[in-house]
């Protein structure tokens, strides 16, 4: 299990999550607040060295838009599959 703290990209503390899988730079995860789950942009990956830290890395997130997730469609539009 790979646990992160999470930072915004002004530095201020956004958070904790874990994952079974290591997170890479450009990576979207969800995160949880207060039963709200939240998709986030992974900006920048700091890994943690330390064996003593309970973190594998820091990670600089912001949030995900619309734009970013479905680049060049517009909010009446659906996915094709």
């Amino acid at each position: 299990m790979f646990r992160y703290t999470l930072n915004w990209a002004d530095g201020t503390h956004a958070g904790e999550v874990a994952y079974s899988v290591y997170v890479q730079p450009g990576d979207v995860i969800l995160a949880s607040e207060r039963a709200t789950i939240r998709r986030l942009r992974v900006l920048d990956l700091v890994p943690v060295d330390d064996w003593s830290s309970p973190y594998s890395g820091l990670l600089r997130v912001k949030p995900e838009s619309d734009e970013e997730r479905l680049p060049g469609l517009d909010s009446n539009q659906q996915p094709s599959g």
